[in-house]
């Protein structure tokens, strides 16, 4: 599907905007092919090989956002052995402007030039001017590649399998690995050292090789005048693999065997957003989360006053409340004992404390702790004293990335926790899918620093919630697709719910404990206001569904490329949730005979906008199974008997086939089995 020709209301539906994604151009000179887009190149692939996964030349204003480039003069040329792109390019921000002239030339020998020479309009202050080079990690991680530095001199070291926290390369001036057996690529890159690091700590599904060391003082000024001239060359040596064979007919998408429990699914509330939450609260009581994540700084005016809301909204709802503890004073006692007793005083009883230190909000070096602060275990002692009964969580209220550099003891807590955003360095719909692939890498290295702990991933989502690098996220007044901003549009449409499908999928197969991966209300809540009237977001069919699945079996499922798909048991059999991840129509068959009826959410329901039982009512397979799953569509498939009740609370307080056990009952659980394990 080309989305060039969608008119306006078709792609708010599925992007939540009307501005369409990014045109994008292929280019082959022989076995060799790139994608243009917006100035970069992504994909670089030879033969049926993916080389690498993007070059691009960026510059990044002091907040480490991106700015967009504006293309003029663009001129290209594709002949059988050889393609050309020219073009000028201006990026221009608040804190101030860069112009650069472009000029990438592929050749079907394997050999493709990417060059860039600009200067500044005027002194330009920025986190980086230059080229970012990404490899991708399917086919790499823990693999050799061979680095050449800026002395000449060469080693071979390994790409990390577990997450790096820090560069694992330093001092780069050329990168060499093996495509295929018998191929290799060779990465020269020129002007200035460059530097690698783990991109997955942000869920990018690449290692990043970018120009400037950290190392050196930042954010810098390029002077007014002041010519940057830099280029990526790629030489590839050797046959160019064969590409896949595709199998003939449809996919077919099948259920396996149980394989663990379905997570519990939560929503976050902010305190400026709870006026808002409490108004949707039959709403969200619909929904259905197991537990709220609400965010407490004892020492802002509108946390405490959020306090007795935060109290109304969870009787309101239901759901067990964990109470996120923002601590701004050296010594953590006295603060969350203070915390304690405002907290009692609004009559809120949070079932779990994930107290944080300030200094967590931000980025930190490494196994760092600042002078005369209170250290993690002290800090979780004292959670523990001044909320007795509690679950005490510790990790990050970022990202992973901070709890990668800094983790705290796994001995004294009760669960892990961290969140993920999707448009840390990039916004547009494929770099937004790609952090999919890098998701389950997150997981393992949570695993390996943190046991066998029970973990809560999230509040997670699109949007980047809190900015560890600068003093705010991103503006996005326009809801464009921009780097680092809170309020990403797509969250409003399709594509945020297929996206939160496939994120809660890999979720439930790695075997956390529970999820959160929306708000209430607010930029990233599952219900919005148009013109006084609430309307539902596409999400919110996700997040119901889904946890009604808690503490059920999970079933396996096939894999079908660009379809996210989660199934678990029901007393009346299996419920098999499934999600277009492109913009393309797919065509599936259903192998599993269990399932014989749908229900659909996609661009022909716009009922599912002011309905959250929607997806409740089902209508019967084809007779052939076959399905027809339009761009970023969610399915839900069932068994043929549906006698028993999917909505509201009916159906958790009727349910005789499992035990209601609490959230944190489970934690506890979890927690227990797991010192036994240890």
């Amino acid at each position: 599907m080309s989305d060039a020709g969608l008119d306006a209301s078709l792609l708010k539906t599925l992007y939540g905007t009307d501005a369409p994604p990014a045109q994008r151009r292929r280019l082959q000179a022989g076995p060799l092919s790139v994608e243009f887009e917006a100035g970069n190149l992504r994909y670089i692939r030879f033969g049926g090989a993916e080389v690498l996964r993007g070059i691009a030349f960026l510059v990044r204003d002091t907040g480490w956002g991106t700015y967009q480039p504006t293309i003029t003069d663009l001129f290209t040329r594709e002949q059988p052995g050889l393609f050309e792109i020219r073009y000028q390019a201006r990026c221009s921000g608040p804190e101030g402007v860069f112009a650069y002239q472009a000029m990438i030339e592929g050749r079907a020998s394997g050999t493709l030039l990417f060059a860039c020479e600009g200067a500044p309009v005027g002194d330009l202050p920025a986190n980086r001017v230059g080229f970012v080079v990404l490899h991708p990690i399917e086919g790499m991680a823990g693999r050799p590649i061979e680095v050449e530095h800026t002395d000449g001199s060469r080693k071979i070291a390994m790409l990390p399998d577990v997450i790096a926290p820090d560069q694992p390369l330093l001092d780069i001036r050329a990168l060499t690995h093996e495509v295929a057996p018998g191929t290799v690529a060779h990465v020269r890159m020129e002007g200035d050292a460059y530097e690698m690091e783990d991109q997955r700590n942000w869920t990018d599904a690449s290692f990043k090789t970018y120009v400037r060391p950290l190392s050196k003082p930042r954010p810098f000024v390029v002077r007014a005048g002041e010519k940057q001239v830099q280029s990526v060359m790629v030489t590839i040596q050797g046959p160019p693999p064969a590409p896949a064979t595709a199998r003939p007919g449809n996919p077919v998408l099948s259920l396996g065997g149980p394989h663990g429990t379905m997570p519990a699914i939560g929503l976050a509330v902010a305190p400026g957003d709870c006026a808002e939450a409490i108004e949707a609260a039959a709403l969200l009581r619909s929904v259905g989360p197991q537990h709220l994540v609400l965010r407490f700084d004892a020492q802002a005016e509108p946390d405490m006053a959020a306090l007795a809301q935060y109290a109304a909204l969870t009787a309101l709802v239901g759901g067990e409340p964990t109470l996120e503890i923002i601590i701004r004073g050296r010594d953590a006692g006295p603060e969350l004992d203070q915390a304690a007793r405002l907290v009692a005083a609004a009559g809120l009883r949070p079932a779990a404390v994930v107290p944080s230190p300030a200094r967590d909000q931000k980025t930190r070096p490494s196994s760092t702790l600042p002078p005369g602060e209170s250290s993690f275990a002290q800090i979780y002692a004292a959670a523990r004293r001044a909320f007795p009964g509690c679950l005490v969580g510790g990790g990050m209220l970022t990202s992973f990335t901070e709890l990668n550099r800094n983790p705290p003891p796994a001995s004294e807590i009760d669960f892990v926790t961290h969140g993920t955003a999707a448009i840390v360095h990039a916004a547009d719909d494929a770099s937004v899918l790609e952090t999919l692939e890098a998701l389950p890498s997150v997981i393992r290295s949570t695993r390996r620093l943190m046991g066998n702990l029970p973990y809560r991933l999230g509040p997670s989502g699109l949007g980047l919630r809190e900015n560890p690098y600068g003093p705010a996220g991103a503006d996005n007044p326009e809801l464009g697709r921009v780097p680092m901003a809170r309020s990403d549009p797509r969250h409003r449409g399709l594509f945020g719910a297929a996206w939160t499908l496939a994120y809660l999928a890999i979720a439930a197969r790695e075997g956390l404990a529970a999820v959160t991966a929306a708000d209430g209300a607010g930029d990233l809540g599952v219900v919005e206001r148009r013109g006084g009237e609430q309307v539902i977001r596409p999400i919110a069919h996700v997040l119901r569904g889904l946890a009604r699945g808690h503490g059920r079996a999970r079933l396996e499922t096939t894999a079908v490329a660009g379809l996210a798909s989660i199934a678990f048991e029901e007393p009346a059999g299996p419920e098999l949730w499934i999600a277009n991840q492109t913009a393309d129509t797919i065509v599936i068959e259903v192998g599993a005979p269990e399932l014989q009826r749908i229900a659909w959410l996609d661009q022909r329901t716009p009922g599912a906008w002011t309905d959250l039982a929607w997806l409740d009512t089902t209508c019967p397979l084809s007779s052939d199974r076959r399905i027809i799953i339009l761009p970023f569509a969610v399915a839900r498939l069932v068994c043929s008997d549906e006698a028993r009740s999917f909505a509201g609370d009916a159906y958790a307080m009727s349910s005789s086939s499992r035990p209601r056990v609490s959230f944190t009952q489970r934690a506890t659980k979890m927690k227990d089995r797991s010192a036994i394990a240890a």
